[in-house]
């Protein structure tokens, strides 16, 4: 079995290898191609840069509408990119716990009851490290279960095993073990969050901002004078507010609740965790009455997670600097540096700028 987890590791480590040199490769290449392109820009006129804006805004409205819409182009863009962010990084951090999983099922090669003898003693460490210790990403670990087990009850109630008995809840203490699934999860995360774990406080903002099971809301009604989703919210995100005591929660339902969400984002903005500081910083661009304080903010959080290499972050500023923003002092850039803004979020991995870019 360990031969099997070395063997898939170097594989892994083969792969990754193979990618980063295509993609050093690649940008070789860009960059010789901007450097030719930038001698040609300069005997050119306005006439071609407007042409080649035209063009990009050409096809990110076709993106834009393939996508219902809800692109960066539109009123309610910052909305629609928000929802995405928690779709998509929720996505990635599942994804995380599944290769876990894999690796875990994968060590324990033997007969069916050695599978659950190793299951059975990866939990009670895991649930030593998590209450006798407080280790941050055990405690995540443990919410991401939680969560898990949620959604099989809201699916298949009669399906979902519960992860809280006497033979499997070791250490967990007797509060947390009362809770309901998602309640419990949303303990742990603000558990982890209070041990160091920036991932533990941006689970947590993400589940209160969405609610569970999620609340789906229409732009319009997003965009509301909702106390907890506009200025209040925003507001939260520049003062001192503490996240206050999360009501428990001892059934399958947890309320939205985005003012103690964006609290919760913030701290994980303090953790430098550069999900976190797109998606507020995204939000406070997205609030329709926002003050200037509130919208540079929200720019400047930005350009933080761009600076640590977030490939939405960096798609992001690419397009707003093509259209340029009165509101935070940001005029239409040239062509040559959208190019060059294109291509950092296209190398970073995002799908909407390698589409754009092609």
């Amino acid at each position: 079995a360990l031969e099997t987890v070395q063997r898939i590791e170097s594989q892994n480590e083969e792969q990754k290898a193979a990618e980063q040199f295509e993609s050093m490769r690649l940008a070789h290449e860009r960059e010789e191609e901007r450097s030719r392109a930038k001698g040609n820009d300069n005997t050119s006129n306005n006439g071609s840069n407007n042409d080649a804006r035209s063009a990009a805004r050409a096809k990110l409205a076709a993106l834009d509408e393939d996508k219902g819409g809800g692109g960066i182009q539109s009123r309610a863009a910052g909305v629609a990119v928000v929802k995405t962010i928690t779709r998509q990084t929720r996505k990635d951090r599942d994804a995380k716990v599944t290769q876990h999983t894999v690796c875990d099922s994968s060590i324990s090669g033997g007969s069916k009851s050695e599978e659950t003898n190793h299951k059975a003693e990866a939990q009670r460490w895991l649930h030593v490290a998590a209450f006798r210790h407080l280790h941050p990403k055990a405690l995540v670990r443990l919410g991401n279960d939680a969560l898990e087990e949620a959604k099989q009850m809201l699916h298949s109630p009669r399906d979902a095993k519960s992860h809280t008995g006497d033979d499997d809840s070791y250490d967990m203490p007797p509060g947390v073990r009362a809770l309901s699934p998602i309640g419990r999860a949303v303990r742990l995360y603000d558990m982890a969050g209070k041990a160091g774990s920036a991932e533990g406080y941006f689970n947590l903002g993400h589940l209160l901002w969405t609610g569970f099971p999620e609340q789906e809301r229409s732009d319009r009604d997003t965009l509301s004078s909702d106390t907890n989703h506009s200025a209040a919210a925003a507001a939260a995100a520049l003062d001192d507010s503490d996240l206050a005591d999360i009501p428990l929660c001892h059934d399958s339902v947890l309320r939205m609740d985005r003012q103690s969400a964006i609290i919760a984002f913030k701290k994980a903005v303090q953790m430098a965790d550069p999900d976190a500081m797109y998606f507020l910083g995204v939000y406070l661009l997205s609030v329709d009455d926002a003050s200037r304080e509130q919208r540079m903010k929200g720019l400047g959080l930005i350009d933080n997670a761009a600076n640590i290499g977030h490939c939405g972050a960096l798609y992001y500023l690419a397009i707003l600097y093509l259209n340029g923003d009165e509101r935070v002092d940001v005029e239409p850039c040239p062509t040559t540096e959208f190019v060059e803004r294109l291509d950092c979020a296209a190398d970073a991995g995002d799908s909407d700028a390698l589409y754009l870019r092609a």
